[in-house]
């Protein structure tokens, strides 16, 4: 165990992440499917292109590191929890090097995606600026990579200041709220998409009522 712990130390510090701070993620390149590991999903597969318009923390863990324990997102999961703006997810590689990923996710809310991203090591070569595991990224709605840390109050204060300058029904992020927008909460609706920046009345659903509210938001301006 000691000499595979040194050789995965050895081998992440050959690792270049892909971003840094302040890029955008593109999606057609680098989106691998992440496997829900624990909870109610638990067998299904998401990406990270499918919280497109929404905030993600991403938790970037592995089973080996014991000290990663204290990097539990529950905290923030239930911080988050009632905003639909906002998914949390705590990513575990190496699962079963010693704990299983149900081991991990004890005591935490199922609605907190746990998730493997199979062979290899796809996220944490996206983000790991740092090169070592135990880092929370996040990544804001316009895909955006805006903060990488280990601190549960600096996460907060990164994802506040993004929903501080949240705009509802700016919903392709050109800072104009027009027709343009109305077309894609139309097509979100047709698709079944959900999108918080279509969400007008932040409900939790994209509707009817949110063309309506948009449309009268154009009109008043």
């Amino acid at each position: 165990m000691k000499m595979l712990i040194l050789t995965l130390l050895i081998s992440m510090n050959c690792f270049a992440s892909y971003y840094t701070i302040g890029d955008t993620l593109d999606y057609e390149i680098h989106n691998p499917p992440l496997n829900i590991c624990a909870g109610d999903e638990l067998g299904s597969t998401i990406f990270l292109s499918d919280y497109i318009g929404k905030i993600i923390i991403l938790g970037i863990t592995a089973s080996w590191w014991d000290a990663c324990y204290w990097m539990d997102l529950e905290d923030l999961h239930e911080y988050y929890i009632d905003d639909h703006r906002v998914v949390v997810i705590e990513n575990l590689d190496d699962i079963g090097q010693p704990y299983s990923c149900e081991q991990w996710a004890i005591g935490a809310e199922n609605n907190q995606l746990f998730t493997d991203d199979g062979d290899g090591y796809p996220l944490f070569e996206m983000f790991s600026i740092y090169n070592y595991f135990a880092e929370r990224a996040v990544i804001d709605h316009n895909k955006v990579f805006r903060y990488l840390g280990v601190d549960n109050d600096e996460v907060i204060s990164a994802v506040d200041s993004i929903l501080n300058s949240w705009v509802l029904g700016d919903t392709n992020f050109d800072q104009t709220i027009d027709v343009l927008d109305i077309i894609i909460v139309v097509n979100n609706i047709l698709n079944s998409i959900y999108s918080a920046t279509s969400d007008m009345n932040e409900d939790g659903l994209t509707n009817i009522q949110d063309i309506i509210i948009l449309i009268n938001t154009i009109l008043e301006n």
